[in-house]
């Protein structure tokens, strides 16, 4: 984890000479996410035949250009599966049960970000395209429900649970400040995301006239 996060950083701070974004400019991004990480639940009923219902995450963002190479931000997503498990068995004494019982797990994540954003990409593309990646410390909370009787069924791990993200993506602005978003997150909270995304009108000077910042 220690020699992830370090190779993370060296590569927002040697890429920083390639970063732009507009002073106090602020984005608004919201979205469907979609985990393919939601297969671990599988495993422990590895033989059985089952069918997984996925419902398609929500995620909303705020990022903040406080630097013009920069942006600060956090976000919040939340996604719900249910895994069905046909003709699960399990002993009750000396009597086998058959059941078709439901595992239902709800994923909550909030993180912070810190995001470089590409100038050659943003400059050669009059402001349309906007090609980010950073860094998201993320907090996820999950609880797991089921309806079998088997007092031994799979419970799997639940509770608060801290990871370190990696983040990218791309956002595209047909309009001044209306646009489209698609970005991926690695390892947890949510694999890809997509939606519309909004940004304020920012300015090119840290101060209005006569200073600029990098």
């Amino acid at each position: 984890m220690k020699s992830f996060i370090t190779i993370w950083l060296f590569l927002s701070l040697t890429s920083a000479v390639f970063g732009q974004n507009q002073f106090s400019q602020i984005t608004f991004t919201g979205g469907g996410t979609y985990n393919f990480l939601r297969e671990v639940y599988k495993i422990p009923f590895k033989g059985y035949e089952k069918s997984f219902k996925f419902t398609v995450g929500q995620q909303f963002n705020i990022d903040a250009a406080l630097l013009r190479r920069f942006s600060v931000g956090g976000g919040f997503t939340h996604q719900k599966q249910a895994l069905t498990i046909q003709n699960y068995q399990f002993y009750d004494g000396p009597a086998i049960v058959t059941e078709t019982p439901t595992l239902t797990t709800h994923v909550y994540s909030a993180y912070f970000r810190l995001l470089i954003h590409i100038l050659e990409t943003y400059k050669n593309t009059n402001e349309k395209f906007d090609l980010y990646w950073g860094v998201a410390p993320n907090f996820t909370v999950i609880t797991a429900t089921n309806n079998s009787l088997d007092p031994n069924f799979y419970r799997p791990p639940s509770g608060f649970i801290p990871f370190f993200n990696g983040v990218g993506g791309v956002r595209f602005y047909p309009t001044e400040q209306f646009g489209f978003y698609i970005e991926g997150s690695f390892p947890v909270a949510y694999t890809i995301a997509a939606g519309v995304t909004y940004r304020t009108e920012g300015r090119d000077r840290f101060f209005k006239k006569k200073y600029i910042l990098f």
